[in-house]
């Protein structure tokens, strides 16, 4: 974990993050000062896992996870906004790395609206909460309007014509999967818009033949991902 290089003083005005230096299999990505300019995080990437630091400014004391779980875990704060808004944030620190997240809950009227999880560092106020539920909230009515659109011209479209919109849908979400390191890449349809075209009659039979079409493509069998697509579309 990261440490105080020797003869540093993280209490000066101009401590950054040179000031600090990582173990050997470590390396330090980023320095926050917070909690009103009284400690210091240091953010560390150690094998694969991001790991959270944390010094007290004034005497340049380490401060334990230990001590970080016994004051922060399970701490929730609630912020309540205008139009009957309300946001719950609750913390959740890792007993080996230290990384602290933050799920945020956003309620309206008591009912459950939104829920995301972040990093909980660098803080974000309650608006910056909100913005970003809204922002999703407008994606979200994008998304279906797109989806409606393609739902409709599924549903007069021929056989064949079905047969390549979804071949089109599947190489260009098959291949960003893939390029993001999706576990499942066939899964190129979200939940809502499968279910939508489950009502079509050809759709099953469409997808099967998309399928067969891109065996080489893919270089898996065509009924293993029918499978798969089908358990994870279809199970709830």
């Amino acid at each position: 974990m990261a440490r105080i290089k020797t003869g540093k003083d993280i209490s000066k005005k101009d401590v950054d993050i040179s000031f600090f230096e990582a173990d050997f299999n470590g390396s330090i990505i980023d320095m926050l000062i917070i909690n009103n300019n009284k400690d210091v995080l240091i953010k560390e990437i150690i094998g694969c896992d991001l790991s959270y630091s944390f010094f007290r400014r004034e005497n340049g004391e380490k401060i334990e996870i230990s001590e970080r779980l016994y004051s922060e875990e399970n701490k929730e704060i609630e912020t309540k906004l205008f139009g009957g808004y309300n946001i719950l944030t609750s913390i959740c620190v890792n007993k080996r790395t230290g990384l602290e997240m933050a799920k945020d809950v956003i309620f309206k009227n008591n009912i459950k609206v939104f829920e995301s999880k972040r990093e909980r560092y660098p803080e974000k106020s309650p608006h910056d909460i909100f913005d970003i539920y809204k922002l999703q909230e407008n994606e979200d009515i994008r998304s279906e309007s797109l989806e409606n659109n393609f739902v409709a011209e599924f549903k007069r479209s021929s056989f064949g014509e079905k047969i390549n919109l979804l071949r089109g849908e599947f190489r260009s979400k098959w291949r960003a999967n893939c390029e993001l390191g999706f576990e499942n890449p066939e899964y190129f349809l979200r939940k809502e818009l499968y279910k939508k075209l489950l009502f079509d009659p050809d759709f099953k039979s469409a997808i099967r033949e998309v399928l067969i079409r891109e065996e080489k493509f893919i270089d898996v069998p065509s009924e293993e991902i029918l499978l798969s697509i089908e358990k994870h579309y279809e199970s709830d």
